[in-house]
């Protein structure tokens, strides 16, 4: 969350270098919203300057960039621009963090209020321009998990956001454009799913992690990820989709595993994803948080948070690197069939919490052999 204010040229080349030594690529990377948009009419310079720096960095890599608009929700927080919360308390569970400080703040609907859209669209497009003719954007993510900010208060509004940030978009910058679900989408109904991103997005992206899941079959759960990127699949009417954020902590508290299960868990779930059809698969994330910030909000409550890295807080290589640089990487052509799911949609929407565990259960039974 840092990376814009404290932007080091040197250590970003150094990771990226780093990267690109262990053939990872492409790279995701988060706007956070409070630095490039600290006004709802004014764009952040240092910091969109500070991106076209690490477009270029990426480049020399030859590690191509997703780039996230929006950011939002990132690591058990929330951290928005001041002009986006209100006094009060937030319906999110997750703590608001503006301007360095958290506290009880309300957070405004940015699906239903035209300032907040319009504001939405100043951002879209300074930031297209500052990019004009990079070859090295792979994507544009329209958010990360975004209903962890702010849940649509009617079906539809998330809908008609979706397709006026897309339609900014590919007005001027066609480049593909996806919005980053997470499995809570899914198993609740948060007015926000992959049946509305697939009316205007290129991609259907997944996140999903068998460690925040009470009807999971564990913390490293190799099937969890197919399951939910086919029930996004089945949601979207059968769209490609993509499992863009997947991990595993190895802290040291009860979310976490040690290193060798994380290594496990990595060469068993991707390889499952491959054998399935899947078209690719986005590790979270790149590295540890350093032990500095580890005992502020929201890493102080969340200590699984800052473990997720390929790679240590000091640059040294996890074991799970190892495991994802022999990976097979030749997709397997074609998808299985859908015909396990037994509801309509519509009927899954209607209580989604009870027929997912149902639908689980079904789906391991038929996958019993895999790892």
């Amino acid at each position: 969350m840092a990376l814009w204010r404290s932007f080091d040229p040197g250590e970003v080349r150094e990771d990226f270098a780093r990267m690109r030594d262990w053939d990872i690529s492409p790279a995701r990377i988060f706007l956070l919203w409070e630095d490039f948009q600290p006004e709802p009419e004014r764009v952040g310079m240092p910091a969109l300057n500070r991106l076209v720096q690490l477009a270029g960095i990426a480049s020399d890599a030859r590690i191509p960039i997703c780039v996230t608009l929006f950011t939002g929700h990132m690591s058990g927080a929330n951290w928005l621009p001041g002009w986006m919360v209100l006094p009060g308390e937030s319906e999110s569970r997750f703590p608001v963090i503006t301007r360095g400080r958290s506290g009880p703040f309300n957070v405004r609907n940015p699906y239903l209020e035209r300032e907040v859209r319009d504001a939405q669209k100043i951002l879209i497009r300074e930031t297209c321009a500052a990019l004009r003719g990079y070859a090295g954007l792979w994507g544009w993510d329209l958010g990360n998990e975004p209903s962890n900010v702010y849940r649509p208060t009617e079906r539809g509004q998330g809908r008609t956001w979706i397709g006026e940030m897309t339609e900014e978009l590919l007005r001027l910058n066609p480049a593909p454009v996806t919005i980053g679900l997470h499995q809570e989408d899914i198993e609740q109904n948060r007015g926000m799913g992959p049946e509305d991103a697939a009316q205007f997005c290129d991609l259907i992206t997944m996140h999903a992690y068998p460690a925040y899941s009470s009807w999971s079959g564990g913390k490293t759960d190799p099937l969890f990820p197919l399951f939910m990127a086919e029930m996004a699949r089945w949601l979207s009417g059968r769209s490609e989709v993509w499992m863009a954020e997947m991990g595993v902590s190895t802290g040291s508290d009860a979310k976490s595993v040690s290193e060798e299960e994380a290594a496990v868990y990595a060469g068993d779930s991707l390889d499952i994803l491959r054998r399935a059809g899947i078209p690719g698969a986005l590790w979270w994330c790149y590295g540890d948080y350093s032990p500095d910030v580890c005992g502020a909000v929201p890493f102080r409550d969340l200590p699984h948070e800052c473990c997720f890295g390929l790679f240590r807080s000091d640059g040294s290589p996890k074991e799970i690197l190892d495991v994802i640089r022999r990976a097979e990487r030749t997709r397997i052509a074609g998808r299985p069939d859908l015909d396990w799911i037994d509801v309509e949609p519509r009927e899954y929407r209607g209580e989604p919490e009870m027929h997912i565990r149902r639908l689980y259960r079904r789906f391991r039974e038929l996958n019993s052999s895999e790892p």
